[in-house]
């Protein structure tokens, strides 16, 4: 409360001093210190308009068009790069879908894996929480080689 009393009282005090100088017509009043300063931070936020100006000049030369299609030139290619395992994919299931049996193709999406899984086995990988029951991982593992089996013989027929 003391420093709105202080401000009240000082912003008062220079009314006061300045309404008594203009009766006296002198020169010693807060206006002239005022303009003084006024005028300084006038000039002086000017020439820091200038200087950013100045600064900001470099805009005109810059090429927006460029600048995107650089852009562009450096992100996709990157984002080809790294997304090119994809690929793999797209590649391996137009070459199953070229024998012409649908069935091989999940035979051998099968294939790939049991091998990720025994990958995964042989160098302790861990794929799946380590809350899941190894039992649990026992039947997968025979459910994925029976499917395997009655795949082969639905494509290849039963062997003699």
């Amino acid at each position: 409360m003391s420093i709105y009393v202080t401000i009240a009282v000082g912003v008062f005090s220079v009314f006061l001093w300045e309404y008594i100088q203009i009766d006296t017509d002198s020169n010693v009043k807060p206006s002239f210190v005022l303009n003084l300063l006024a005028d300084w931070a006038i000039y002086l936020f000017k020439q820091c308009g200038v200087f950013a100006a100045w600064i900001s000049s470099y805009l005109t030369y810059i090429k927006f068009e460029k600048i995107k299609r650089s852009i562009v030139n450096i992100i996709l290619p990157l984002w080809h790069l790294v997304t090119s395992f994809t690929w793999f994919v797209k590649g391996y299931v137009d070459t199953a879908l070229s024998y012409g049996f649908h069935v091989t193709l999940v035979g051998s999406i099968l294939i790939i894996l049991i091998v990720l899984f025994l990958v995964c086995y042989y160098f302790n990988i861990p794929m799946w929480p380590a809350s899941v029951d190894t039992d649990v991982l026992k039947v997968i593992g025979v459910l994925i080689v029976t499917v395997m089996c009655v795949l082969s013989i639905a494509v290849l027929g039963f062997p003699a």
